[in-house]
Formats: structure tokens, sequence, C-alpha cells
């Protein structure tokens, strides 16, 4: 089946929102599935592109799969952070992010063209 890593990312959400349920951070939980499905599903797709070009000794992440990457990583880190950090500091993080964000999309914009 071409599409398999696709369902990692509704599975591990939906565990994630179980464990979540179960330790009482339902939000929390179902953030945290939520990312770490969309890391593996990168993940997943990355080795399968790899595995059919046999002339890539190693595995390479162009710029757009680590944009993707960075993604998952502050969405999982986000879950997590909605439980440890006090809401005080969410503005901050969060924009913090977001410039972080733009700078790498136009950095990538102007080094592609």
């Amino acid at each position: 089946m071409k599409y398999r890593g696709f369902y990692l990312f509704p599975a591990l959400s939906l565990i994630g929102l179980g464990i979540g349920i179960i330790i009482g951070y339902q939000i929390s939980g179902l953030i945290i599935g939520f990312g770490i499905g969309f890391l593996l599903s990168i993940a997943r797709n990355q080795r399968t592109s790899d595995f059919h070009d046999s002339s890539m000794k190693s595995p390479r992440i162009n710029a757009d799969q680590l944009l993707l990457i960075i993604l998952a990583f502050y969405i999982i880190i986000s879950g997590v952070a909605i439980i440890w950090v006090p809401r005080i500091q969410w503005p901050e993080i969060s924009a913090g992010f977001l410039i972080l964000a733009g700078i790498w999309i136009v950095v990538h914009a102007y080094y592609r063209s």
C-alpha cells in the first residue's frame, strides 16, 4: 500500500488523546500525539523516497522537509509546554516561534530562487 505513512498521523493522534484522557490532559495528549504522528509520517516518507533512489548513499533532508520537522517538534513542545509552562509566558514563546518561522521562510525563498 502506497500511503501507509499517512495512517501514522491519525493513529498517533488518537493514541495521544487516549493517553491524555488517562492522565487528565486531553488537549496536551492530543497535541503531542499529533506532533509525533506528523514527525513519524515525515520520517516514513523520507525513508521510502530514499529507498527508491539508489544513487543516494545517505538520506538527505531538503529545506522543505526541515521546515516540516521543525514544525513537528514545535507541535510536540507546545503540547508539553501546556502542562509545564505558565500561561503568562505563552505569548512570548509563540511570538518567538512565529518570528523564527517567518525569517526561515524569507531566507528559504531568497536562496531557492
